[in-house]
């Protein structure tokens, strides 16, 4: 459910605010993991009931807001949260499964809580000569509960093929900042389009949702510190150029 409404006031300025409210039922139960004392400094993990997956709900707003501050110059401030629910095969695959047996398995977790994303932009935009627009924007987002694996190993296991399984969880962190500059016309004439370029950076602790399942079966160390994902671009120019040629080409 998203409702939204805009807000005009003097001189060109307007205020767009909204709130979205999304929610899950997931229908499910995860495998409820206990750590169980035994002697007296040790532990074990047990796996004696599946809980029942939480009812989820979200409420996002979002905020827009356009500033004129003469003619051809505005300032625009963007802000919103933003939420995305894990994709079902994270949530329900293998579950059907039997956990007290021996086997190496990764299973779906449905109690995982959606991706958050804060994201915020600023932008200044400005009326050139010739019908040129320029646009300058800075912009930042950082995403919580991203999704990985974590693995749990019986603890009077010797080897990984003593039996263990992996499970869907959240806790990586992942965030993206930047900023962009637009050159853009679009009034009549026989040249158009825009040029722009993006400088971007893209952080995080894991880029794959089975990349620590991953490292654990070849034997390495998960990554504790962020480093840049596969996907930053640090550098992005991008150009539409639209032109008037004869007999209506």
């Amino acid at each position: 459910v998203f409702i939204q409404n805009k807000f005009r006031f003097i001189d060109d300025g307007t205020l767009s605010a909204g709130v979205r409210w999304d929610f899950l039922d997931p229908k499910a139960s995860r495998p409820n993991l206990e750590f169980v004392p035994e002697g007296d400094e040790g532990f074990k993990q047990v796996i004696n009931e599946w809980v029942p997956a939480s009812f989820k709900q979200r409420f996002s707003p979002r905020l827009g807001l356009t500033i004129p501050l003469s003619e051809g110059d505005f300032f625009f401030v963007n802000f919103g949260v933003f939420y995305q629910y894990p994709l079902f095969d994270l949530l329900f695959s293998g579950l059907d499964i039997n956990l007290k047996k021996k086997q190496n398995l990764l299973i779906g977790n449905p109690d995982l809580k959606p991706q958050k994303t804060n994201a915020w932009e600023f932008s200044y935009r400005r009326q050139l000569p010739f019908g040129l627009k320029v646009n300058a924007t800075i912009f930042n987002k950082e995403t919580t509960n991203l999704i990985d694996t974590n693995t749990f190993i019986a603890s009077d296991s010797k080897a990984l093929d003593d039996g263990y399984y992996s499970q869907y969880v959240n806790n990586p962190f992942g965030g993206a900042k930047g900023f962009e500059f637009n050159l853009e016309r679009t009034a009549p004439g026989p040249v158009s389009g825009r040029l722009s370029y993006t400088f971007m950076t893209t952080e995080g602790l894991s880029e794959r949702f089975d990349q620590e399942l991953n490292y654990v079966q070849w034997g390495f160390e998960p990554f504790l510190n962020f480093f840049p994902l596969s996907w930053d671009q640090r550098h992005t120019f991008d150009g539409v150029i639209l032109t008037d040629l004869p007999m209506d080409f």
